[in-house]
């Protein structure tokens, strides 16, 4: 959640027609971002009509096969833009970007409120055993996204009332970003290597 807030800070300050500080300009934004919705769209295959589009016009895309894969641009595209992101949540705000951001922090807010209610709700109707999801952990999941956003909400009020200690806060969001992944990555990383892929002789080595 925290990424995508970043994610957030660069395309709003193309849409407001800010440069980057570091000579990274509109253009880089908006390439990135592109680049982002297009291999988005593409990586749904033959379920979006853009993937017919291409394949029936473009010459040698029909060649290629697996375009789920795809979504690994989607990956590395949103997190050069968390990285643009970063580097203007971090600079010096005008009082119009000040009073956007705590705008932004209020809607959040608010959406904490909402994704508690809902975190009750998931988890009275499994009580009734009613978890429509596929790993029948519905309430779990619901819960690591509330404590994710409730992270990110703190961390940007933070930023937002205490905007001389930007060094701190950059740590403590670097900390966040990794604790996310880490832990929404928890149970593959708990996993032994033989049940996920062969167990060829490199992976014995290791």
């Amino acid at each position: 959640i925290w990424p995508l807030l970043l994610v957030y800070a660069a395309c709003a300050a193309v849409m407001a027609r800010q440069t980057h500080r570091r000579a990274r300009g509109i253009a880089d934004t908006w390439f990135w971002l592109g680049l982002v919705v297009a291999a988005l769209l593409l990586s749904f295959g033959q379920r979006l009509f853009s993937f017919d589009l291409l394949y029936q016009f473009l010459p040698g895309y029909g060649l290629f096969r697996q375009q789920e894969r795809l979504a690994l641009l989607v990956s590395f595209g949103l997190s050069v833009l968390a990285a643009f992101g970063s580097d203007l949540l971090w600079q010096g705000m005008s009082r119009a970007e000040r009073r956007r951001w705590w705008d932004v922090w209020y809607g959040l807010r608010r959406l904490l409120v909402g994704m508690f209610l809902a975190l009750m709700a998931v988890v009275f109707l499994q009580r009734y055993g009613i978890d429509p999801s596929d790993s029948k952990a519905l309430p779990d999941h619901v819960a690591f996204l509330w404590l994710m956003l409730g992270g990110s909400v703190a961390l940007l009020y933070a930023r937002l009332r205490a905007p001389r200690q930007r060094a701190l806060w950059q740590g403590l969001a670097l900390g966040w970003v990794v604790l996310n992944l880490f832990s929404a990555n928890a149970s593959l990383s708990r996993e032994p290597l033989a049940q996920l892929y062969a167990l060829t002789p490199p992976l014995r080595i290791m």
